[in-house]
């Protein structure tokens, strides 16, 4: 409360800078926007307003429990998508049913080759599709039931991706070269998450294991985020010990803080906390019974095996370029690599970020940062790296130090970076009037654009690798602005 009483006096007591919003260069009513080339020039639409049907629903589901990085589960229906280029919209041409994975699309440089994953049916393909030309399956069914893509090279003639055989297999990354085709990595390599500019390099994280402890990641994962013992004073310590294999629930157990007992819980990603009629309880009154008996009399009671016990999933963050790999960090996950492909953050199993190359790795931290950190973008050449805290202040380090924050940071949230990350674009929070405009800044230079159909202001942002164009977006219209 004291926090929010005095960002709030704050707010009040500095002066609001007054923003003039020019008019949009092109404002496009009926698209709504999900991606701009680094020229500026190719804009990925699509049409607004339709709903996920069942079978691209139940996909998203299954791709959330099989993958542990959750961009490449969250589809949206891919009615009208096309690319924009020049002025000229060209439709991809897939069913009218089909669906497609927004956040980890990926144009060409120069916005004429875009890297998609896409379906329909229950199907997920990773395409490459030319702009004119028609989509090109990356890998085929015999290879793979669903696959997907991770980034594309500027010139869009590498793409990386991933692949899963069936339900039953853990993911196993790919690299796709125009001319020379598909490459599965190397088992660990499962996941890539970036390409260098060139394509010659991919970074990823490794998932050794099996598929029941990758589903069992996925379920621990939910249960973090969700957090649902969180703020229970009554709950003075709690463990989980086993899942289901299907990755629906966790069974555990909690140490109360008001009473001498343990008692056991089971809890559904779905429907939460389940209610059984006797729940196993242990009495410590006259001391702690060994945790091997409490965590077999937990399986045991709501119908687990040893074999449904909880498994350490162990995590490799890699680094493959021609040819070779390399293993970064153990038990460490990826969280950026720089354009160039010679910097990397990875996140520790603590939870720290460290950038490499180096040693042991440099710490990435910024002054008054509260709780995970969280990688918004890194520059091309790895020099300025933005990072984000859980309570929603943002910082650019710079060569590893902080670098000065901007007035403009206290009012907009940065959520788009120029290639070398010193241009930022963001929306206004804290506007008396309603407008909301798209803000666009360079340390205390600001550019302030207004985009608005109907009674909304622009909700989401983009921006060209230069700086020079800024793109908002809304689900019923976008806008397009130049001249920073």
């Amino acid at each position: 409360m004291k926090k929010a009483v005095a960002l709030a006096l704050s707010l009040a007591l500095t002066p609001l800078p007054v923003f003039a919003a020019p008019s949009p260069a092109e404002r496009v009513a009926g698209r709504t926007l999900d991606a701009i080339s680094a020229d500026g020039t190719s804009l990925l639409l699509r049409a607004p307003g339709q709903r996920l049907d069942d079978a691209g629903a139940d996909l998203s589901a299954l791709l959330g429990e099989r993958l542990p990085e959750e961009l490449h589960a969250i589809l949206t229906p891919a009615r009208g998508l096309a690319i924009r280029h020049a002025g000229q919209e060209t439709p991809l041409g897939l069913p009218d049913d089909s669906y497609f994975a927004p956040l980890t699309a990926r144009l060409s440089a120069d916005g004429r080759v875009l890297a998609v994953s896409a379906g329909h049916g229950g199907a997920l393909k990773a395409l490459r599709v030319r702009v004119g030309e028609a989509p090109t399956q990356l890998v085929p069914d015999a290879q793979a039931r669903y696959s997907g893509v991770s980034g594309v090279s500027d010139d869009g003639r590498v793409v990386a991706g991933w692949l899963l055989k069936d339900t039953h297999s853990l993911p196993k990354g790919f690299v796709w070269r125009e001319g020379a085709g598909l490459t599965v990595l190397p088992v660990p390599l499962s996941l890539p998450r970036a390409i260098s500019a060139d394509g010659r390099v991919l970074a990823g994280t490794a998932y050794i294991g099996s598929p029941g402890q990758l589903r069992q990641a996925s379920l621990i994962g939910q249960f973090a985020a969700e957090d649902p013992l969180g703020g229970n004073a009554a709950i003075a310590d709690w463990a989980l010990v086993g899942a289901s294999d299907d990755g629906r629930r966790l069974a555990g157990f909690v140490k109360r803080a008001d009473k001498k007992l343990w008692q056991g819980f089971l809890w559904d990603r779905d429907a939460g906390f389940i209610d059984t009629p006797t729940p196993p309880v242990f009495d410590v009154a006259r001391g702690a019974p060994p945790q091997a008996d409490v965590e077999r009399a937990v399986l045991a009671n709501y119908g687990l095996t040893d074999a449904d016990r909880i498994g350490a999933l162990r995590r490799q963050a890699w680094r493959w370029a021609d040819g070779k790999a390399e293993v970064l960090q153990d038990q460490a996950t990826l969280a950026g690599m720089s354009r160039d492909g010679q910097v990397f953050i990875v996140r520790t199993a603590d939870g720290a970020l460290l950038q490499m190359p180096g040693a042991a790795g440099q710490p990435l931290a910024f002054p008054g940062a509260q709780g995970a950190l969280e990688v918004r973008a890194v520059s091309s050449d790895g020099r300025r790296i933005w990072l984000r805290d859980e309570a929603g202040a943002s910082a650019m380090l710079d060569n590893g130090k902080a670098a000065p924050a901007s007035r403009t940071a206290a009012f907009a949230q940065p959520a788009a970076f120029s290639a070398d990350a010193r241009t930022v674009a963001g929306i206004y929070l804290h506007d008396p009037a309603g407008v909301r405009p798209a803000l666009r800044w360079q340390g205390d230079r600001v550019d302030a654009r207004e985009c608005r159909f109907g009674g909304a202001s622009a909700g989401l942002v983009f921006l060209s690798a230069d700086g020079g164009t800024l793109a908002a977006s809304q689900p019923d219209g976008y806008c397009v602005f130049g001249g920073f």
